[in-house]
């Protein structure tokens, strides 16, 4: 799973899934990069969008909004965007990890916008997108689970209301086998309701 999607969205609860499952031990791997779940002898992957992969069993056990945000000290003194073509005049934190890390999907009311944008950070690492926009380096377009109170409290703004883009599913993916392991399945409902109870991730929000 994604580095801060694990620390944030997964860690806090092993210790509940641990204490009812007591016979179930963890190898967790948390890596911004797709792994081979064949290849690797991996049983269960979480995955954010589409699963292109046909050789992968995918469920849905979450939604996660994504935004544009910004710290007040990297907004202090420059003009807010209005508009996606706005942040051609900005430094955005982009995530080389996927091809499309440079070039940001929105919806309007007035259809899809796609905007190409550019900064002087770029990572392919979760942890140093959600660090370089709390150091105030820039503008980003992340995940909402990358925070836990950080936009209620101010530290960070949500800009570009009105061109948020479509909200993408969380997968629970697993290699394509006749026999699915009763700790995965186990693994699956128990994120599966954690998640229904996380306002960052919860599955029945749209």
């Amino acid at each position: 799973m994604p580095v801060v999607f694990g620390r944030l969205r997964v860690i806090p609860h092993l210790k509940e899934f641990l204490t009812r499952y007591p016979e179930v031990s963890i190898d967790l791997v948390m890596n911004d990069a797709n792994a081979d779940l064949v290849e690797e002898g991996i049983d269960l992957a979480i995955r954010s969008g589409e699963i292109a992969d046909s050789s992968l069993i995918a469920r849905k056990i979450g939604v996660t909004r994504r935004v544009v945000v910004a710290a007040p000290s990297y907004l202090r003194g420059k003009a807010l965007p209005k508009h996606p073509a706005h942040l051609a005049a900005h430094d955005c934190l982009t995530f080389t990890g996927i091809p499309a890390g440079v070039r940001w999907q929105f919806e309007s009311p007035e259809g899809p916008v796609s905007v190409e944008v550019k900064g002087r950070v770029r990572t392919r690492n979760s942890e140093g997108i959600r660090e370089a926009l709390l150091s105030g380096l820039g503008i980003g377009f992340v995940p909402i689970w990358h925070f836990t109170d950080e936009i209620e409290s101010g530290r960070l703004l949500i800009l570009l209301h009105g061109y948020e883009p479509k909200p993408e599913p969380i997968h629970a993916a697993y290699p394509s086998r006749r026999f699915v392991p009763q700790k995965t399945r186990v693994m699956i409902d128990f994120l599966e309701q954690r998640f229904a109870i996380d306002p960052k991730v919860n599955p029945h929000r749209e």
